[in-house]
């Protein structure tokens, strides 16, 4: 299987605490079963926080601000774990994935503004990095769809690289 990700995509990381929005507010945040099996065995003060602030599977948040979102608008779950004990959720956002037939296609989301930034600044290119890696379970792809949804994309981006005309 082949990731496709546009060749800005792995120029985002997270500006954390310098972010004048935040993605940790404002929506609940779901917890995969391999994180919480390793949360669930957390022990001390911080594994005592982390089951104290999870119910059905999702952290509790505290008003509208996730609960290991501190002061400084700082991941805690981060500081006291480690960034790669995060949810699938919170290591992945705002990146977004679409699988079409053995093609995993990523994307970096509008809605953060550091995405935005960068974006704006790289996204006019038009091209893509690949690689491979592990099969992934997709459903069918029409062939014929897929082509010319990619085939129009590509003109699209055409389009856009032109320099005699204004974007």
């Amino acid at each position: 299987m082949k990731l496709r990700v546009p060749d800005y995509y792995k120029k985002f990381k997270c500006i954390a605490g310098r972010c004048s929005d935040n993605c940790c507010i404002g929506w609940e945040i779901c917890i995969d079963e391999k994180t919480m099996e390793f949360y669930n065995a957390v022990t001390g003060e911080f594994g005592k926080k982390l089951r104290d602030n999870i119910k059905n599977g999702s952290f509790m948040l505290c008003g509208e601000r996730c609960p290991f979102l501190n002061e400084e608008n700082l991941c805690d779950i981060i500081i006291n774990l480690g960034e790669n004990r995060l949810c699938g959720i919170c290591t992945e956002h705002p990146r977004y994935y679409g699988w079409y037939g053995d093609v995993k296609e990523g994307g970096i989301g509008l809605c953060c503004e550091e995405a935005a930034r960068i974006i704006l600044e790289y996204g006019n290119s038009g091209s893509f990095f690949e690689e491979d890696i592990p099969c992934e379970e997709t459903e069918d792809v029409d062939e014929e769809i897929y082509e010319f949804l990619f085939g129009a994309r590509e003109n699209i981006f055409r389009f856009l690289e032109r320099k005699d005309i204004s974007f």
